[in-house]
């Protein structure tokens, strides 16, 4: 038996020209990439998301998702 979960990770950039990541487990397959950008520029907009430094997240720079297949090979 194959079990696929998803993931989706979130790339922002910072006021100080680096980037992070945020990764949201089970996600949707599949999800809409503009409305993912549009959900991203609405965490930047109410400036509530940092790095572990501190630096404000500023653009969105990516989203990927990923897709992990486990099989079962016994049990």
């Amino acid at each position: 038996e194959q079990e696929t979960t998803h993931e989706l990770e979130l790339v922002f950039g910072t006021d100080v020209n680096t980037e992070f990541t945020v990764t949201v487990t089970d996600c949707v397959e599949n999800p809409d990439g503009e409305a993912v950008s549009t959900v991203m520029d609405t965490i930047i907009g109410k400036q509530v998301l940092t790095d572990n430094a501190g630096n404000l997240a500023t653009i969105a720079k990516a989203a990927y998702q990923i897709d992990t297949a486990r099989k079962t090979i016994f049990n």
